[in-house]
């Protein structure tokens, strides 16, 4: 496999202009991703400084790999599959990393850890500049295949949310008339849905009105994905308004009713076994849980785990001294309360006050303590 991507790789760094074949050119692209896709499996540890170090020379890699194959086939329609790849690589633009990085990181002290890195940040401008007129040239063009418009489109939105220095009213400027565009070109419902979950957080801190009036007219769409993900939206915005409502059996047999918990501030929390960022929360929820729960702070779960992994769960839970109960219907993403709640992305964690009422989505890290704190008074 390595001796095949290099031989690729040379290849399409030697060739001269219209020599390569766009089909093995892509190939190599695409077998330089399915590498970094199997180093992700490996069990070999590294150091957060030394993975970030990986990291970084890698997408550095991938997205110089990827121009250049656009680059070399200006009339094949491949060459926009070899865009989206260079636009979607995580250029970082480290060049330098301190002592001192993975203690910050051990101590999930974001602040500081960005305070141990050093970028090329007149690279990182030019290379931005370069993919916004990549962009702009794969959105105008005509010969870009649906799906690749799909997730073109839905980068783009991703590309606006990452803005430096963008206030949420700029990054909302830039993405309406993106998702207005999508709705006009793109058929997929689920790039769709998927660039609707990225701009939502920005929409809803620059103008929430809008975002009310998108989820009611989005509710009616003809795409059933993009209709049930506004109809969940909705229901999140219905229970900052009224309590949220919640009844089921968890897997351990408690009964468990939010209804029953009023007086109480709960966390909701949507997660998987199978999800990295989700088990990398759950010490700060359990934290917290150990240090307020005496004080009126309870955590509900609802495991989008599938129906095999049952067992997988219960033994997490265990093993993990996780007390609170779990929602469990083996569905996944069809999760009931996922869908009806329109959780997309996990780990999704709704914190509710002492009226059973949704006060914020975005209770995770530092801010979970906080918003505890404040909540019970404390």
């Amino acid at each position: 496999m390595k001796l095949r991507l290099t031989v690729l790789l040379s290849i399409l760094a030697t060739a001269p202009l219209g020599a390569a074949d766009a089909a093995a050119d892509l190939a190599a692209v695409k077998a330089f991703v399915a590498e970094r896709a199997e180093r992700m499996k490996s069990t070999t540890a590294a150091s957060p400084s030394e993975s970030s170090r990986q990291t970084t020379d890698y997408y550095n890699r991938l997205g110089e790999t990827a121009l250049a194959c656009y680059e070399k086939h200006p009339a094949d329609p491949l060459r926009w599959e070899a865009a989206l790849i260079a636009l979607k690589a995580m250029r970082s633009f480290v060049i330098e990393i301190k002592p001192g990085y993975d203690e910050a990181i051990a101590a999930r002290d974001t602040a500081r850890i960005q305070s141990f890195i050093v970028r090329d940040e007149a690279a990182r401008a030019a290379w931005d500049e370069k993919m916004d007129a990549l962009q702009a040239a794969l959105l105008a063009a005509g010969d870009v295949p649906p799906a690749v418009l799909g997730d073109a489109y839905a980068n783009a939105v991703y590309r606006v949310s990452l803005r430096r220095g963008a206030t949420p009213a700029q990054r909302w400027a830039a993405m309406e008339p993106l998702l207005a565009a999508m709705e006009q070109r793109v058929t997929d419902p689920s790039a769709r849905t998927r660039a609707l979950e990225l701009a939502a957080r920005t929409v809803q801190a620059a103008d929430p009105a809008a975002y009310d009036a998108m989820l009611q007219r989005l509710s009616q769409s003809s795409m059933t994905e993009v209709s049930q993900w506004a109809v969940g939206k909705a229901n999140v915005q219905a229970a900052k308004v009224q309590a949220l409502a919640m009844k089921f059996t968890a897997v351990d047999g408690r009964d468990v009713d939010l209804a029953k918990l009023r007086g109480k501030v709960v966390l909701v929390d949507f997660w998987a076994t199978w999800c990295g960022p989700c088990k990398e929360e759950i010490p700060n929820v359990r934290a917290n849980y150990e240090k307020y729960h005496a004080q009126g702070f309870e955590v509900v779960a609802v495991s989008l785990d599938s129906t095999k992994d049952r067992q997988k769960l219960i033994d997490y839970c265990r093993d993990n001294r996780l007390p609170w109960p779990q929602h469990f219907d083996g569905l996944g993403w069809k999760n009931a309360f996922a869908e009806k709640f329109g959780v997309r992305a996990i780990p999704a964690m709704f914190l509710i006050d002492q009226d059973g009422k949704v006060v914020t989505t975005e209770a995770r890290g530092p801010r979970l303590e906080s918003e505890i704190k404040r909540l019970l008074k404390l």
